[in-house]
């Protein structure tokens, strides 16, 4: 393989390039909240939230190819669903999802996902 100038010019590009986007990925995931919770986890956290379900409204985004979020734009904040598989249906569309909004964590306790239709 011959190395020329070029290539070796972009090599340091490349690697910051990856560098930066692999942090920018993770700077977006809110503290203290796993992205790897288990069923049982929040199966009972699920239960409450059918019982005290909120609205909230916005587009459900990816974050880093594996984190599906909530952005709302009236109040320019991002939530973490908890029912992915849910979420994942509605990537990059205008939801109202009904749940419960633990404040601490910003992650919502997802019981229903509904388009909004334009």
């Amino acid at each position: 393989m011959i190395v020329t100038r070029k290539k070796l010019m972009l090599a340091p590009v490349a690697l910051l390039s990856g560098a930066m986007m692999f942090a920018i990925g993770y700077s977006f995931r809110p503290p203290d909240v796993s992205a790897q919770q288990t069923a049982s986890e929040n199966a009972p956290k699920r239960a409450v939230a059918r019982n005290s379900a909120e609205r909230h409204t916005g587009v459900i985004l990816s974050k880093n190819g594996a984190l599906l979020v909530l952005a709302d734009k009236n109040t320019n904040a991002w939530y973490q669903l908890d029912d992915q598989e849910k979420a994942s249906m509605f990537l990059g569309k205008k939801v109202v999802v009904f749940g419960r909004l633990d404040a601490s964590t910003h992650v919502i306790h997802v019981s229903n996902i509904r388009e909004i239709k334009a």
